[in-house]
């Protein structure tokens, strides 16, 4: 179990840094005028969200 728990994280921690580059490519590069406080809560959002989704990994698979 420990080798699946050890797969299933490291799947959501690069899903996590794929969302959070995506936003830092459509902060840095677009040409939206979306302000810098919804960036902010979404970067907010998708890290706490990781580690909600890795404690209930750690938590189920004990």
């Amino acid at each position: 179990m420990c080798i699946k728990k050890s797969v299933i994280s490291g799947i959501v921690i690069a899903a996590g840094v794929f969302i959070l580059l995506a936003a830092v490519v459509l902060y840095s590069f677009s040409e939206m005028n979306i302000p810098a406080v919804a960036y902010m809560i979404a970067w907010i959002i998708c890290i706490l969200g990781v580690k909600v989704i890795l404690a209930r990994i750690e938590t189920n698979y004990e």
